[in-house]
C-alpha cells in the first residue's frame, strides 16, 4: 500500500488543516458510495497535518484489510479553488486510489468445525465469490469430509457484512447445510442432518465497551499491526494469515444471535444399546442460540499471550419436537516466558444440558445423541479415539449432559532453520462427561504427553505421544498412546 503527501502540505506540517472532502477512484467492482461511507466521518475534522496523515493512513489500512483490493494509495491534496482563510485552517482533500483484486471466484482448502457439531473438524474445499455485489457480500460453497470417519458434509452460505470506518461492525449469514455422520463403530448409530441457519454477529471494540485499560490495549495492538503490515508487505501478510500464524486483528467482543432449523434422521446399528435405539428415528430441532466471544490472543491456533472467552447458549423447542437448553463456556489464558520464546498455556471448557421435554407441559423429546457431550477425538481430550472415553453401554458411547475439560501446557518454539509455525509442546489434559454433575469426579480422565505442533490452513495439527494416568479405572475406554490430531481451534 502506497501513501503520498502532496507537495503543498510538506511546508505546513505542524499547522492545523481541515478535511474538506473525500475522493475515491480506481474502483471497478466495489461501489463508490460503500467506500465513501467508510471515510465520511473524517470530513470536517480540523487537525494538525501529522494527525490527518496518520488518520488517512489508518483508514487506508482498514480498506486494505477488507480483502477487496490489491493496492490502496493515499494522496493529501489542497482543496481545488480554495485559498487559506485569514483566521481558519487550510482545507484539504483526501484522495484514495484503489485497485480491485482480479477474478470473481476464489478457492481454498481448509479445516473448520461441522455445522451440526462444531467439535468435529471437517476437511473442506471452499469456492467463494467475494464482494459479489460491490458492498462486501459473499457467496460461498463448502464441500468436505468429516475427520474422523470421512463422512460427507456440504454447505452453501450468503454473507452480508456491515462496515463502520472500514471495520467490520455486523455480519449477517444465511446458510443451508447437509451432513452425514457414521458413528456405527463408536456410538452405534449413523445420522443425516439437513438444516438452515440465519445468524447475525455484532462486533464491538474494547474501547467502545470498556475504554480505559482495555481500550488502550486495543489501540496499542491495532497500531502494532498497522506497523507490521507496513514492514511485512502484502504478500507476506496474506501468507501469514493463510498459515494461521496471525490473528484476525479484532481486539474486542463479538455477539452472535442464531436461528436454526434442522431435520435429523438417526439410524441405529443392528446391535446397539437400548438407549441408542431410543434416540433413533426422525426428529426436527428448531432452536435459538447466542454466543458471546472475546479474543485478545496473538494467535488463534498457537497463542503465546492473551486471553480468550466464549459463552454459548442454545434453546431448542421453539417448534420441532426436541426441547432442551444447552450452555457451554470456554476460557483460555496464555503467558509468555522470558526465555527461549516459550509460553505457558491454560484452557478450560465446561458445558451442561437441561432437558425440557418429556413432561405433560412440554410434550417433546429431550436431547438426542446428536446434542450430547462426548469425550475423546480430534477436538477433545488427547489420546482417546473419537468418542472413546466416557460412559458406555454394549460398547456404544453414550456421552453425557455435563462436560468438563481442561488443558495445561508448555509451548517451545523450534530454533532456526525450522519455520515459526512448527513448535513443540508438553501437556496435561483432564476431561469428564456424565449425566449428573455429581458423577463428573468419578468419570475424570487424566492424560499427559507431548509432541509436535504445526499450524496451517486454519488448522492446528498435532503429532503426540500420550500417557494415560488411570488406565485401570476405565477398562472400556478406547485409548492409544499416540495420535495424529486435527483441530480447527486451539482447544
Amino acid at each position: 500500500m502506497g501513501d503520498h503527501f502532496s507537495e503543498h502540505f510538506e511546508e505546513i506540517f505542524d499547522e492545523e488543516v481541515l478535511i474538506d472532502d473525500i475522493l475515491i477512484s480506481g474502483n471497478t467492482r466495489t461501489k463508490t458510495d460503500f467506500l465513501v461511507d467508510q471515510l465520511a466521518d473524517l470530513v470536517g475534522q480540523k487537525l494538525p497535518m501529522t494527525e490527518i496523515f496518520a488518520k488517512a493512513h489508518e483508514r487506508g489500512v482498514n480498506l486494505h484489510r477488507l480483502g477487496f483490493f490489491s493496492n490502496v494509495d493515499i494522496n493529501v491534496n489542497k482543496a481545488p479553488d480554495s485559498e487559506a482563510p485569514k483566521n481558519g485552517p487550510l482545507p484539504c482533500v483526501l484522495h484514495y486510489t484503489v485497485k480491485d483484486k482480479p477474478g470473481m471466484f476464489r478457492g481454498w482448502l481448509g479445516i473448520k468445525g461441522s455445522m451440526d457439531d462444531v467439535s468435529v473438524p471437517i476437511l473442506y474445499a471452499n469456492i467463494s465469490a467475494p464482494n459479489l455485489l460491490g458492498r462486501g457480500e459473499e457467496l460461498q460453497t463448502d464441500i468436505g469430509v468429516k475427520i474422523p470417519g470421512f463422512s460427507l458434509a456440504g454447505e452453501i452460505s450468503l454473507k452480508k457484512p456491515k462496515y463502520r470506518a472500514g471495520k467490520l461492525s455486523k455480519e449477517t449469514v444465511c446458510n443451508t447445510y447437509s451432513t452425514t455422520t457414521d458413528n456405527m463403530d463408536t456410538c452405534g448409530f449413523s445420522a443425516d442432518v439437513f438444516g438452515a441457519q440465519l445468524s447475525s454477529t455484532y462486533f464491538y471494540s474494547m474501547d467502545s465497551l470498556f475504554g480505559g485499560v482495555f481500550g488502550e490495549k486495543g489501540r496499542e495492538k491495532e497500531r502494532e499491526e498497522i506497523e507490521e503490515q507496513e514492514s511485512v508487505g502484502e504478500v507476506a501478510e496474506d501468507a501469514l494469515a493463510a498459515m494461521g500464524l496471525k490473528n484476525s486483528g479484532k481486539v474486542g467482543w463479538s455477539s452472535t444471535y442464531t436461528m436454526s432449523y434442522d431435520c435429523r434422521k438417526i439410524t441405529p446399528a443392528k446391535e446397539c444399546s437400548m438407549r441408542v435405539r431410543g434416540w433413533a428415528g426422525n426428529s426436527v430441532k428448531s432452536s435459538f442460540g447466542h454466543k458471546l466471544k472475546m479474543d485478545t490472543r496473538d494467535n488463534a491456533l498457537a497463542p503465546t499471550t492473551g486471553s480468550y472467552f466464549e459463552l454459548s447458549s442454545e434453546l431448542a423447542g421453539l417448534g420441532g419436537d426436541v426441547a432442551f437448553f444447552k450452555s457451554q463456556v470456554s476460557c483460555q489464558n496464555h503467558f509468555p516466558l522470558p526465555f527461549f520464546g516459550m509460553a505457558l498455556n491454560f484452557a478450560v471448557r465446561a458445558g451442561a444440558i437441561l432437558p425440557l421435554g418429556g413432561s405433560n407441559f412440554i410434550k417433546m423429546r429431550n436431547e438426542s445423541c446428536l446434542d450430547r457431550f462426548y469425550l475423546g477425538g480430534m477436538n477433545s481430550t488427547r489420546g482417546f479415539l473419537n468418542r472413546g472415553a466416557g460412559p458406555r453401554e454394549k460398547g456404544n458411547a453414550l456421552g453425557g449432559r455435563y462436560m468438563l475439560e481442561s488443558y495445561s501446557g508448555l509451548t517451545v518454539p523450534l530454533p532456526e532453520p525450522f519455520p515459526g509455525f512448527v513448535q513443540l509442546h508438553g501437556f496435561i489434559d483432564a476431561g469428564a462427561v456424565a449425566d449428573h454433575h455429581e458423577r463428573l469426579r468419578d468419570q475424570l480422565r487424566l492424560v499427559g504427553g507431548g509432541g509436535l505442533v504445526v499450524t496451517g490452513m486454519g488448522c492446528r495439527i498435532e503429532v503426540n505421544l500420550v500417557h494415560n494416568f488411570n488406565p485401570l479405572g476405565f477398562k472400556n475406554d478406547q485409548f492409544r498412546g499416540y495420535e495424529l490430531r486435527f483441530s480447527p481451534s486451539f482447544m
